[in-house]
């Protein structure tokens, strides 16, 4: 489990796929998740199913109305299964998050909490070196946005967010009395990267996570001492009115110039309305995961449509909660969110009663929250959730499993050996077994989109007509590659396949305007087709006139 927050955090194949993030992230996402099934075998039983009852069917009525959103979709089935591109939070990501936060709940203990924190200031070391090979202009990866510093998170928001979350476990080995002093000075040296490289990604994202996260770790320290427990309720109440007034500039309603304001928080206001009135339209089961890019025309406002036809697309809605809502309706939403209730219900005697400062529940507490905090104002990114389902995972599953066992633990898994029951040889090989299917099963359901998105990447190295032409085409599409392919084609001139590639990606998605709008672009379809598009567009697009015109400058 440790490996797969590493290298689902690390792993970019920017020479080998067309989209060089997710596709080899939901690859080794899957294949981890899937390996852990055989741990889950190993570890459950009636006993454990009891002490984790409610955890364990808020997780079960997740998956269930994934599945039922899944079945009531009208979205094609490979889309809904691998998402969309780009973002790829699709069934099998939620899936695979869901096998994980399984996992950390069963073996949850502060041992592995202790690894969690570890493991992520070691990739967040990685991160920041990689962030500054590409501040000073060294990346030999050819990336499309060559000004942006986005290490191996694809934006400046999603790595500032990350490095925001890598401060807890940083600040909770920093205030740790028993850390080592030359440890420390290290740790110290390591905040100001941090800080210093947020700064430089220009994403005030990560300074708000930071901020959140440092501010929970002190307050447990504070919590911790029994002499600063009267400072509490002054802590805490200076923390609320920060946050508050953190909101209030955010939305621009303090006095004077806003600091925090940009221009994509009112974007984001325009892709919350749209997929909150997306998701009404299918209140119950949702229209499948990531299916809001593919309908947000015909949902989004006039307050959008204003700032111009080539604004901002709206892929997704840049809030996880509203996502999952238009993906899987309230269902859904409601299973989600009693996931994280039960999870921070279980350790509400830790945090609001004086508890010893245990660096890994510092840092699953403190990483959970602050991934939370992230997902109200930003997209799912796989490299982050799976910190976030497994430490939310972690904090389901601590206080019961430290009650049944607090002092035996496993140096290798980190587990309470209560646990695990006796089992026999062959029970052993059985186990085995299920974790090597389960390893392959993972594998093999993501490798055809790894495997066509290196096709699609080959054939625009090689600069083949031919082979751009079959990988535009090649299973399992994506609407927005093929408009992207059908581009490319037509922009060196072979609008011939340009306009099959076009014209298949229409029908591939009949209900999005995009296909329509690269169709229009060709010279050899005749007026009648071309007025036919037209009304076709404003059928799915009520504003496309208004954003035109804003446009054009009228």
């Amino acid at each position: 489990m440790i490996a797969a927050l590493i290298f689902t955090s690390l792993v970019i194949t920017p020479f080998i796929t067309f989209d060089p993030f997710n596709p080899p992230k939901l690859l080794v996402l899957t294949t981890f998740a899937g390996a852990c099934l055989g741990l889950i075998f190993l570890v459950i039983d009636k006993e454990l199913f009891k002490d984790h009852i409610f955890p364990i069917l808020a997780l079960l009525s997740f998956v269930l109305f994934i599945i039922l959103s899944t079945i009531f979709s009208d979205q094609k089935l490979i889309v809904t299964l691998y998402g969309i591109t780009g973002r790829n939070t699709g069934v099998l990501t939620y899936l695979a998050l869901s096998i994980l936060y399984l996992t950390a709940l069963l073996i949850s203990s502060e041992n592995l909490a202790i690894k969690i924190a570890k493991s992520m200031i070691f990739v967040g070391v990685l991160t920041v070196t990689y962030c500054w090979i590409q501040i000073l202009g060294l990346d030999p990866a050819p990336w499309s946005q060559e000004n942006w510093v986005m290490s191996f998170f694809s934006n400046p928001n999603f790595v500032s967010s990350f490095l925001g979350l890598s401060s807890a476990p940083t600040f909770a080995f920093l205030l740790n009395s028993s850390t080592q002093k030359k440890y420390k000075l290290l740790l110290v040296i390591y905040v100001l990267l941090l800080f210093s490289t947020i700064y430089k990604t220009y994403s005030i994202q990560g300074l708000i996570v930071m901020g959140l996260v440092v501010s929970l770790v002190i307050y447990l320290k504070i919590n911790s001492i029994e002499k600063f427990l009267k400072l509490r309720k002054y802590y805490l109440s200076l923390l609320f009115i920060g946050i508050t007034w953190l909101i209030l500039d955010i939305l621009q309603k303090t006095p004077g110039d806003s600091v925090i304001y940009k221009l994509s928080v009112s974007s984001r206001g325009d892709f919350w309305r749209a997929a909150w009135a997306m998701g009404l339209d299918k209140p119950i089961f949702g229209w499948g995961l990531d299916s809001l890019r593919d309908h947000f025309e015909f949902y989004r406002d006039a307050a959008h449509a204003s700032r111009g036809e080539g604004h901002m697309v709206g892929e997704i809605a840049h809030n996880v909660f509203l996502d999952l809502f238009v993906g899987g309706g309230f269902t859904l939403l409601f299973s989600y969110l009693t996931i994280v209730i039960v999870s921070f219900f279980a350790v509400k005697n830790l945090i609001f009663k004086t508890y010893p400062f245990n660096i890994g529940f510092v840092t699953v507490l403190s990483v959970s929250v602050g991934y939370l905090a992230q997902a109200i104002i930003s997209a799912n990114h796989l490299g982050l959730a799976v910190w976030g389902w497994i430490s939310i995972g972690v904090l389901a599953g601590y206080k019961k499993n430290l009650l049944n066992n607090p002092d035996v633990k496993s140096p290798k898994l980190g587990i309470n050996k209560t646990n695990v029951r006796p089992i026999t040889p062959r029970q052993k090989r059985v186990e085995v077994y299920v974790s090597i299917s389960g390893l392959i099963l993972g594998f093999v359901s993501t490798l055809p989109l790894y495997l066509v998105n290196a096709k699609q990447q080959s054939a625009t190295n090689n600069k083949n007509v031919e082979q751009v032409y079959s990988a535009a085409l090649a299973w399992p599409q994506d609407m927005l590659k093929m408009c992207i392919l059908a581009e490319r084609l037509k922009s060196g001139g072979y609008e011939a396949q340009a306009l099959t590639v076009a014209r298949e990606a229409q029908k591939f998605t009949p209900y999005s305007v995009v296909p329509l709008k690269i169709l229009l672009t060709f010279s050899s379809l005749s007026s009648q087709e071309k007025n036919d598009i037209q009304r076709k567009i404003k059928q799915l697009d009520p504003y496309y006139e208004l954003a035109e015109n804003k446009r054009l400058g009228k």
